[in-house]
C-alpha cells in the first residue's frame, strides 16, 4: 500500500510514539531488573529453611542453581513494582505499535520504529547514568540512522 503524504506523517508520527515509550522502558526495564545474585540468595535461603524442614535427597547443588535460576529472576522481577510499571508501559507501547501497523504503510512504520527506539533507549540511559551509554560513535550512528528515517519518510509523502 502507497502511503499518501498525510498518512506517512501520521505513520511516523505513531511510530515515533511508539519507540520512543520502548526506548524509554527499555532503560527503565534494565535499570529496575533485581540483580540476579539478590534473586538467588532469596531461593537460598528458602531452600535451607525447607532443608531444616525435610531433608532434601542430596544432588549436585550446582545442577539445581542452574535450573532455578531462570525461575527466580522471573519471580524477582515480577515482585519489582519498578519493574511491573516499565513492563506494562512497554506492553502499552505494544499495542499502539499494533494498532499503528493495522492502519499504516509496514515498510515505513517499522523503521521509523525501530530508530526511535534506538534513539530513545540511548537518551534515556544516558538520563539515568548507565555507564557507557551515549559515546560519540553511537550519537553519530543514531543521527546517520534518523537522517535515514526522516529522507524515507518524507520519500513516502512525497
Amino acid at each position: 500500500m502507497e502511503a499518501t503524504a498525510p498518512a506517512a506523517w501520521s505513520t511516523a508520527r505513531s511510530a515515533v510514539l511508539v519507540g520512543a515509550v520502548w526506548g524509554a522502558t527499555n532503560a527503565l526495564l534494565r535499570r529496575a531488573q533485581p540483580r540476579d545474585d539478590d534473586a538467588r540468595e532469596a531461593h537460598q535461603r528458602k531452600r535451607r529453611r525447607r532443608r531444616r524442614a525435610r531433608p532434601l535427597p542430596l544432588r549436585d547443588d550446582e545442577r539445581r542453581r542452574r535450573w532455578w535460576a531462570p525461575p527466580a529472576d522471573v519471580c524477582a522481577a515480577v515482585r519489582s513494582p519498578a519493574w511491573l510499571a516499565a513492563w506494562a508501559a512497554n506492553q502499552a507501547g505494544s499495542a499502539v505499535f499494533y494498532y499503528t501497523l493495522r492502519s499504516s504503510d509496514l515498510s515505513l512504520a517499522v523503521p521509523v520504529t525501530q530508530a526511535s527506539t534506538l534513539a530513545f533507549t540511548a537518551v534515556t540511559a544516558r538520563a539515568l547514568g548507565e555507564p557507557g551509554a551515549g559515546s560519540p560513535l553511537a550519537w553519530l550512528g543514531i543521527a546517520l540512522v534518523g537522517a535515514g528515517v526522516v529522507l524515507m519518510t518524507v520519500g513516502a509523502a512525497t
